[in-house]
């Protein structure tokens, strides 16, 4: 879900309010670096995401998705120019807590 979500909001050619994504990541084909502005990996990246701002929480206990992975694509979406925040949620595993 959080995959999907972040896929969409980068190439959605509207503003959307934001997005959010609980212990998730971008593949990492997809975050290596574009050859020519406006792309990311095989994406073209909407301009529109330069302005989405990103909540990223990632449970320090993963076991399905390690949060390295969640930095990654943390520090990736830096690198596109959107505003991610990153919360790392200390003693949590896979999943929304509540």
């Amino acid at each position: 879900g959080a995959a999907v979500a972040l896929l969409a909001s980068l190439t959605y050619r509207r503003q959307l309010a934001g997005v959010a994504s609980f212990s998730g990541y971008l593949p990492p084909s997809l975050l290596r670096p574009a050859a020519k502005a406006g792309r990311v990996g095989g994406l073209d990246v909407s301009v529109a995401a330069a302005y989405l701002p990103v909540l990223m929480c990632h449970g320090s206990r993963d076991g399905v998705v390690p949060l390295m992975s969640g930095l990654a694509t943390y520090k990736a979406l830096v690198s596109m120019g959107t505003r991610p925040s990153f919360r790392s949620l200390q003693g949590v595993g896979h999943g929304v807590s509540g």
